[in-house]
């Protein structure tokens, strides 16, 4: 089963951005070199690669401005995937517009002629380009079988009150988050998505009931088994969880314990 998820909107996976924006960038090649909507059969090929360096230039620098700038502006930019996809699309044009002008035709910059060229080449490329970005930004691909036995790790957790009740597998729960006194428990539901429930609940208690959370933050608890990668800095750390955009932030209590699991 395919499974497109939302966008993060905590921290990115740069791994994932670098090989996308470098994918689309070849493929962006790839056009340019073979249909030649540019129309640019008397430049040289090397010339021609440059619209995939604007195009790439521009992506890098929307993935910094989302992850450095958007997240701290509000209120329109708290949708930082909105924000990094009108970014992109306004560096790209710009780039895109000026190096055709300059380095392409060899003629003075103009801004007479931005808008047309825009509405002409920019934005067919955009409704081309921008779905795959979004769809290598956010999609997992998770296989269920509905006919599936319950397996012999079936986890039921629950909590202060009667209809706080999950029923999960061990490898199916992903992390959880601590609210005040409750705890947001995120897992793979039965279709394959990841899914989120809130229990009245401390962390702690959490932890010590469930033998494969284990605390990563004073906030977080992960699950050791769906641990994909953790990510080091010298100032902080995460980890990396199965089927999830976001990165859990682990703090240098704990960090030892988590590493141990890469």
């Amino acid at each position: 089963m395919f499974v497109i998820q939302p966008s993060s909107n905590q921290n990115i996976n740069w791994n994932r951005s670098l090989v996308l924006g470098v994918s689309i960038a070849v493929f962006i090649s790839f056009i340019n070199l073979f249909l030649e909507p540019f129309k640019t059969g008397d430049s040289s090929k090397l010339l021609v690669l440059g619209y995939s360096a604007c195009f790439l230039i521009s992506y890098l620098t929307a993935c910094v401005m989302e992850f450095f700038l958007f997240q701290k502006l509000k209120p329109i930019w708290a949708n930082r995937t909105l924000a990094f996809f009108i970014s992109l699309f306004v560096l790209g044009a710009l780039s895109i517009y000026g190096y055709d002008l300059i380095v392409i035709k060899g003629i003075p910059l103009t801004w007479s002629n931005f808008l047309p060229y825009t509405v002409r080449i920019v934005v067919p490329f955009s409704f081309l380009v921008l779905p795959i970005i979004y769809l290598g930004r956010t999609a997992q691909i998770s296989i269920s079988n509905s006919n599936q036995e319950i397996e012999s790790d079936e986890l039921i957790i629950k909590g202060s009150s009667n209809n706080e009740v999950l029923h999960t597998s061990l490898d199916n729960l992903l992390y959880v988050k601590a609210e005040n006194n409750y705890c947001n428990i995120y897992y793979l539901n039965a279709d394959g998505k990841v899914a989120q429930k809130l229990f009245r609940l401390k962390i702690s208690d959490l932890v010590n009931d469930v033998e494969c959370l284990s605390r990563c933050h004073r906030g977080y608890a992960i699950n050791l088994k769906n641990v994909v990668h953790v990510n080091q800095l010298k100032s902080k750390a995460s980890v990396q969880i199965k089927w999830c955009n976001d990165s859990i932030p682990v703090s240098k209590t704990y960090i030892q314990n988590i590493q141990s699991q890469d």
